[in-house]
């Protein structure tokens, strides 16, 4: 039922974007609504087209990304802070969300900062 699973749907991200920083798996989301693994991770695919762990990623970058933009500059610090548990992990996937590694986006919005001040100021 396509009402069911856009509710279960809003449920399952409104938890994940209050829940991204905690160590959070497909089966404990699942038991958490009282569905089937199986059921959860095929419905959050099929209306969205990306696997439960990515969107969990998509909202672990993103809480990344608005941190380094709040100015935030310890990558290893931002990483945790995401729900990343290991630097290799966030190194890599950071880059495969933004094309780019923690360090690569922090030099340039630097750049970029410094640019627009430059322009503004002169």
């Amino acid at each position: 039922n396509i009402h069911t699973d856009s509710n279960l749907y809003q449920k399952v991200i409104t938890y994940l974007s209050s829940h991204f920083k905690e160590d959070i798996y497909l089966k404990s989301v699942a038991r958490h609504f009282g569905y089937n693994e199986k059921y959860l991770s095929h419905t959050i695919h099929n209306l969205t087209g990306v696997s439960f762990r990515k969107l969990l990623n998509f909202y672990r970058v993103e809480n990344a990304k608005l941190m380094f933009d709040e100015g935030e500059t310890s990558i290893s610090a931002v990483a945790t802070e995401s729900g990343f548990s290991a630097l290799n992990s966030f190194n890599r996937i950071f880059k495969e969300f933004t094309g780019n590694t923690p360090s690569e986006y922090k030099r340039n919005k630097e750049k970029l900062l410094h640019r627009l001040m430059q322009e503004f100021f002169c």
